[in-house]
């Protein structure tokens, strides 16, 4: 044998094997608690972007048969600190495969956030029984991009006199493998108040009528690193301005001046002042001659006046009727917050010979 084919041997002898290159990695989603891949692997060298929140499976291409031993590190995550139970770093797992094959290493990522997971997987052949990275090395990254808008299903109004169909509310689309989170903003007032997120926002969540600013985000359930139960957040979207109305509503109803003057001062005020400020008051009078009907009551109208309200209420004088029973009803005109309507509660009026004002259920007419 020549001393240049001995040379050429040693050379092929010393080459590295094929298993010695770095292992090529994937990704794939998963749900970290039920281990049911939703997905097909995706290599990590195409730089993935996916907008599942509910998990992530990393594995490898084996590039020699036999057994091997795996170590997956998670060195980078959206918020800057991995919380990835059991906790441990890294994490290690046995595979015996054939080449080509993706074997998968068996822990899977929860969600951290939106953005960039990176991940480090060394590969040895052999059972060394134990987890270190001391083999051929690979890093990669994919990024989550689980980014909500939130809807309005229906007009939203308080006090709603009349119901409407369905319940109109504030939501978002549920995001892939979690659910969504929504909140709202009115000046200073944040609904949930927690600072956290709901699910949906029904219209009896808001508390006054007004333009509303939501945003929605993904949320989806997790662990922390003592292996209790979390949730984690996307990012928050962009406000949407979102218009929440107000059925019309009287608060107070009193006489302001003298019961005796030939015209009486009948002063009202309402709920969300601010908002009914500019909208008109319509005060019909009727005299009550009889009923036809449950709080139905039967009689000529006698007076009909209109004023407008401001952020005080609104007055309205009505000239003093002869003596008898009354009852008042006071409609509202609309304004872009508070809707148009009538107050369903009727007003009842008496009139003496001298007096004309509010009366008491007890001292009125029953129907």
């Amino acid at each position: 044998m020549t001393r240049a084919l001995i040379a050429v041997l040693i050379t092929l002898g010393l080459a590295a094997p094929a298993s010695a290159a770095p292992p090529e990695l994937f990704v794939r989603e998963s749900p970290w608690d039920t281990h049911e891949e939703v997905g097909d692997w995706i290599p990590l060298a195409t730089a993935p972007v996916t907008n599942y929140v509910g998990g992530y499976e990393i594995g490898y291409r084996m590039r020699a048969a036999g057994f091997q031993r795996a170590a997956l590190t998670v060195t980078g995550v959206p918020d800057g600190v991995p919380t990835q139970p059991p906790g441990t770093a890294p994490f290690c797992a046995g595979r015996n495969g054939a080449v080509g094959e993706i074997a998968s290493l068996g822990q899977e990522l929860q969600f951290e956030g939106n953005g960039r997971y990176t991940v480090s997987v060394s590969v040895l052949a052999g059972d060394r029984g134990d987890c270190l990275t001391a083999g051929e090395t690979a890093t990669g990254f994919f990024d989550v991009a689980a980014l909500l808008t939130p809807t309005v299903t229906g007009e939203l109004v308080l006090r709603r006199i009349s119901p409407g169909s369905g319940t109109p509310r504030v939501t978002a689309p549920e995001p892939r493998g979690g659910s969504p989170g929504v909140q709202c903003t009115l000046g200073p007032t944040v609904i949930p108040e927690d600072g956290q997120s709901a699910f949906n926002l029904p219209e009896a969540s808001f508390p006054r009528p007004g333009e509303w600013a939501c945003r929605a985000r993904a949320v989806a359930e997790g662990q922390d690193l003592d292996n209790r139960s979390m949730d984690f957040f996307g990012d928050w979207s962009a406000p949407v301005p979102v218009t929440v109305r107000a059925d019309f509503a009287r608060k107070r109803a009193q006489v302001v001046g003298s019961r005796g003057a030939r015209k009486v001062g009948l002063a009202f005020t309402t709920e969300f002042a601010a908002e009914a400020a500019g909208g008109t008051a319509t005060l019909t009078v009727q005299r009550v001659t009889g009923c036809f009907g449950k709080d139905k009551y039967r009689g000529p109208k006698v007076a009909t006046v209109r004023g407008r309200f401001s952020a005080n209420g609104v007055t309205l004088k009505v000239k003093r009727p002869r003596k008898g029973f009354y009852v008042g009803r006071l409609a509202f005109g609309g304004t872009r917050l508070i809707r148009a309507g009538k107050d369903p509660l009727p007003l009842l009026l008496v009139a003496t010979s001298k007096r004309f004002g509010f009366g008491t259920s007890a001292r009125f007419p029953r129907c």
